[in-house]
């Protein structure tokens, strides 16, 4: 899609429902292109091998040292928060967590990442300690950030542009669903 094309049918009005991508992981300013983003590793099915870091451990780094452990190889999850698993029901987190310490996949708590490197992963824990961690590879599972193919274009556009689901705020399925019932009401699709 391009806003020519958008514009040649004359909307009345835009919802723009483009959703999120993964957030791309960045160390004192610099883009680490190195790192693998956890979405295309669990939507690819990508097996790494070796030593792997996954930096954040909420439900979509869990889901990625899961898949990875499985695939052979040996996993460190790196989760700068109070815990890993935030997100689920406690006791979901407890069963999932167990689950992949019994898989043999460490779990670091309250540790930052300062460097990704060839060969490792340079954290500090609460106390700024730097730590190495062994890293044939790293996957990043730190979040997304909303998606807007059209940039600040869409804003100077002759009609109204309503943004719905991720691509306004990336906040899961619950949320996404009651803005798109929102927006359908405002423009008339939707009767409740």
């Amino acid at each position: 899609f391009n806003l020519d094309a958008l514009m040649e049918f004359r909307p009345d009005q835009i919802i723009c429902a483009t959703g999120s991508v993964p957030r791309p992981l960045y160390l004192d300013g610099k883009l680490q292109q190195e790192v693998h983003q956890a979405v295309e590793i669990l939507e690819n099915q990508t097996a790494l091998a070796g030593q792997v870091v996954v930096i954040g451990g909420a439900i979509t780094g869990l889901d990625a040292a899961d898949f990875l452990s499985k695939q052979g190889a040996h996993v460190t999850i790196i989760e700068a928060g109070k815990q890993a698993g935030s997100g689920l029901e406690w006791y979901l987190r407890k069963m999932r967590l167990k689950a992949l310490r019994d898989a043999g996949v460490k779990i670091l708590v309250q540790f930052r990442v300062a460097q990704v490197q060839r060969g490792f992963v340079v954290c500090k824990d609460q106390e700024g300690t730097e730590n190495r961690i062994p890293a044939d590879e790293t996957v990043a599972a730190i979040g997304s950030i909303a998606y807007n193919p059209f940039g600040k274009a869409i804003h100077d556009l002759p009609c109204r542009v309503t943004f719905i689901g991720d691509c306004r705020q990336p906040s899961g399925i619950a949320q996404a669903l009651s803005d798109g019932l929102e927006a359908g009401q405002t423009c008339g699709l939707v009767s409740v």
